[in-house]
């Protein structure tokens, strides 16, 4: 395999930062939205207080029906669906399915606690995720709502948790020895997946860095558009290529260590396992900061095209689903497939395509209903008059550019 030997091929070989942006992502419209709510409520602790339990309840009923759904397909039918050299065809005792850790462990993922298990015990493993994304939105309401009250404070406690989680992932990542060299050439000490994934990739006292700092960028974009804020133009140009800079280094950076040119001893890999991600986090918090300030120029306007909408609606399925996916699509290959760069491209879109497609139908059947069902019993109650209750909706205004257009329930997911 010479794929990791080409220096435009390390955008997929350090694609898993992609999942931080989505952490980002998903901590600034948390933030921003919530941030929204509570200024024009003028929101007291008692509010808060009393609108957290059906905040969490629209939270866990936003994801969970169609999370439910996909386990039991995935458990249950997806064995069914096909046959080929990789497809597994005998049965698994006592059940036929695809994978046995979701007949045993099935309820971990329900309950948003199987990021902690290790990967041999996971049910649908990239669901990780999602169990990090719950766990962060239960903590987030409380900081946002300091960063509310007592900016400096509740500032400077967001930061503090960011630093706690930047040093967490320091430590895990000496103590495992994680590795961001893809060649083994490039390395000592050769780790294992499973070595990995349980206490640096999955859990979340490692990965809320990223999404801490979402936290802080959406408070930073409240509080400039509070104020009609505009960034000077000379700041705005230096600070877009900071942000380019750092976001280069991070997925260009491992280059010379993934082609074998140099042997990567414990303390880089510590410098960059634990950093990297925050590195990645900031110079894409900017990009988000600048492009909902309108001085995003090119950028903000494709951001903002108004085609990614329909997209957006179905993201949270086509994660659900893109890898019972691929699963159909590689598993049952009868040939070995060699990826040359045209291969790849098209490969890369017949994925994204079966990927929506699936989303698509899945959506209508097992997501939308539900959406439409929280709407006609939790909407009234969100949207109760008065100041007894704090809405967990954002107040709806003319739809402003790119951050702001994403729905109160919608969160991004990654692959």
């Amino acid at each position: 395999m010479t794929l990791y030997k080409r220096f435009a091929s390390e955008v997929i070989m350090n694609a898993t930062v992609s999942v931080d942006t989505f952490f980002v992502l998903s901590g600034l419209l948390v933030s921003y939205l919530f941030l929204k709510d509570f200024h024009k409520r003028k929101a007291r602790l008692v509010d808060f207080a009393k609108g957290l339990p059906l905040m969490y309840l629209h939270r866990y009923l936003r994801l969970t029906p169609a999370y439910g759904f996909l386990i039991l397909i995935y458990t249950s039918l997806l064995w069914f669906v096909s046959d080929g050299p990789f497809w597994p065809n005998y049965p698994t005792p006592p059940y036929q399915t695809f994978d046995q850790n979701c007949v045993n462990n099935w309820y971990l993922n329900i309950l948003y606690v199987n990021n902690i298990f290790k990967v041999s015990k996971q049910c649908a493993a990239w669901g990780w995720y999602l169990g990090n994304d719950m766990q962060f939105f239960l903590v987030a309401p409380f900081i946002v709502y300091l960063m509310y009250r007592y900016k400096k404070i509740g500032v400077a406690f967001c930061i503090a948790t960011i630093l706690g989680s930047i040093v967490a992932a320091l430590v895990v990542s000496g103590e495992q020895h994680v590795t961001f060299a893809i060649s083994p050439l490039a390395h000592n000490n050769v780790t294992t997946v499973e070595d990995i994934k349980l206490p640096y990739y999955d859990v979340p006292w490692t990965r809320y860095q990223t999404y801490g700092i979402g936290l802080l960028a959406g408070f930073l974009i409240f509080e400039l558009r509070k104020r009609s804020y505009k960034i000077p133009t000379l700041l705005n140009l230096a600070l877009w290529g900071v942000s380019a800079a750092l976001c280069m280094s991070v997925v260009y950076g491992p280059f010379s260590a993934n082609m074998g040119y140099h042997v990567v001893y414990l303390p880089e890999d510590i410098f960059y396992s634990g950093l990297a991600r925050s590195a990645w986090a900031l110079g894409i918090s900017f990009v988000m900061i600048s492009c909902s300030l309108n001085q995003g120029g090119w950028v903000n306007e494709f951001l903002s095209w108004k085609g990614f909408v329909p997209l957006s609606r179905m993201t949270y399925c086509a994660y659900l689903v893109h890898i019972p996916g691929l699963l159909v699509i590689f598993n049952t290959a009868r040939h070995g497939i060699l990826f040359t760069d045209i291969q790849l491209t098209l490969t890369l879109i017949l994925c994204l395509t079966v990927a929506f497609l699936l989303a698509f139908v899945f959506s209508l059947i097992f997501e939308m209903p539900f959406i439409n069902l929280d709407k006609l019993f939790l909407a009234p109650l969100s949207l109760k008059k008065g100041r007894d209750e704090v809405v967990v909706k954002p107040v709806e205004e003319p739809p402003p550019r790119y951050v702001e257009r994403e729905a109160a329930g919608y969160t991004p997911l990654p692959s």
